[in-house]
């Protein structure tokens, strides 16, 4: 196969090879991608394997705030509902009125806890009024935490069958750190279980296990609280979600502190005894989400560097191999258009016979090299110099790869389809010259020269 046909080749595949490699390398990240993302759901998976939410505690033994508050009423039971909502309300009696039992129907005195400054016993308590506070982290499935508080809200004081307990009756800041030591230290406290022995219930230890290089644990919440809200919803409205259909959904929320925000707190049991009953709630205060990263969008950058690095191999991969070559070709072609002196100079240097070294060989083209220096030698002159440079140097001034060419060209076969009569009888008569044995260097340059017609 000819060079240039070979450079076209491989021109050709580096072509291919491009198209190839803009395919190839979405399939690649798209791999990744999917590597990543399988990677940090069972991350966030494994997190929650032993045990469904961790907590810890975020303070404790504080000085509460507090006031004293009514008793809410014990329902009551329409006779004659007029209304459907009246109705409503009379088919859920009963399981109101239990509840009420059950909440308020021991109570003496009521005493809601409240921020400093906002209630009537606040004089000494500071920014943690509530005395204790659990702080918590949940699964909800694969993809989705809770990040929750718990505490005290309001302390009841029971009544009494002797009236002389009531000088026992202990103080609503006893109450709650009594409340606090059960949680955490008695057996029967449902919390128990689900304290963390180390870092588990802190949303940075889950982050750190669970964030790659494409997806993260993110929370609307949480940026909310480091950036505030309306940089947050800037942040989210001046991003083009349209590049990332597959990996975001958002909802709007507001970051929510005790009590309350868009995320309502709600009665979550609390503790009790014969003298009084701490009410506790349950609160979120962030919503966590397996996102993929668009703040960074490594997926685009790794798109564009596999493709700048597979096009760059692949290119000098191309050129290492057409350089070459083109080098050989381009020198071929000048070989072939050589004079017949310049071929004789090039054929004759000494430096040719010094490797196999040959003394008397070395000496004649020595002398020959000497004579083809002198520019424009005549005929006769190059004609002496070949016959000798034949004879005694063995050299073939004829050309390989000339000749195989030139053999092509006057194949009369070549000029059959379509049927020229003339070129071939010329080219039958040429083939027939140049195909001989003993082919002469003049014979073969007569020969080259007639070609010309065809």
């Amino acid at each position: 196969m000819k060079r240039n046909s070979i450079i076209w080749i491989i021109v050709a595949t580096w072509l291919i090879g491009l198209v190839g490699v803009f395919f190839f390398t979405k399939m690649a990240v798209d791999k990744k991608d999917k590597r990543l993302r399988t990677q940090a759901q069972t991350a966030l998976s494994d997190y929650f394997d032993s045990q469904s939410r961790y907590l810890d505690v975020v303070y404790s033994g504080e000085t509460v705030a507090y006031e004293r508050v009514p008793i809410p009423e014990k329902p009551q039971k329409r006779d004659n509902p007029q209304t459907d909502w009246q109705k409503t309300l009379n088919d859920s009696y009963g399981r109101n009125l239990e509840e009420w039992k059950s909440d308020y129907g021991d109570i003496w005195k009521l005493y809601k806890l409240k921020p400093k400054y906002e209630s009537e016993n606040s004089w000494n308590s500071d920014n943690e009024w509530t005395g204790w506070m659990f702080h918590g982290i949940e699964s909800i499935n694969r993809v989705s935490v809770i990040e929750f508080i718990i505490y005290p809200y309001q302390v009841g004081l029971k009544k009494q069958e002797n009236y002389f307990m009531y000088d026992y009756m202990p103080t609503i800041q006893e109450a709650i750190n009594e409340s606090f030591e059960f949680h955490t230290t008695n057996s029967k406290s449902s919390y128990i279980p689900e304290f963390a022995d180390g870092d588990e219930s802190s949303i940075w230890e889950l982050k750190n296990k669970v964030d790659n290089d494409y997806y993260f644990l993110w929370s609307y919440d949480q940026e909310c609280i480091w950036m505030g809200k309306e940089r947050a919803d800037s942040m989210i409205r001046a991003t083009d979600w349209s590049k990332y259909p597959v990996y975001w959904s958002w909802t709007p929320a507001e970051y929510s502190s005790v009590g309350e925000g868009i995320f309502r707190s709600f009665d979550y049991g609390g503790m009790y005894n014969g003298f009084y009953h701490v009410y506790e709630r349950y609160q979120k205060t962030a919503i966590g989400d397996l996102k993929y990263d668009w703040r960074f969008d490594n997926k685009t950058r790794d798109l564009k560097q596999y493709r700048i690095w597979w096009a760059a191999i692949i290119t000098l991969l191309m050129l290492g191999s057409v350089i070459p070559l083109a080098i050989i070709e381009n020198k071929k072609e000048k070989m072939a258009e050589e004079t017949l002196q310049e071929r004789l100079k090039r054929l004759c240097n000494p430096q040719n016979f010094m490797k196999n070294y040959d003394m008397k060989k070395v000496e004649t083209a020595n002398a020959l090299y000497q004579r083809l220096m002198t520019v424009g030698l005549g005929e006769s002159a190059l004609n002496e110099i070949s016959q000798t440079a034949i004879t005694e140097l063995g050299i073939t001034l004829i050309d390989e790869t000339r000749l195989k060419k030139l053999k092509e060209k006057v194949n009369p076969q070549r000029y059959m389809k379509p049927y020229n009569a003339e070129k071939v009888s010329l080219a039958n008569e040429l083939f027939a010259r140049i195909s001989k044995s003993g082919l002469t260097y003049e014979e073969f340059i007569e020969i080259e020269k007639e070609s010309k017609k065809l």
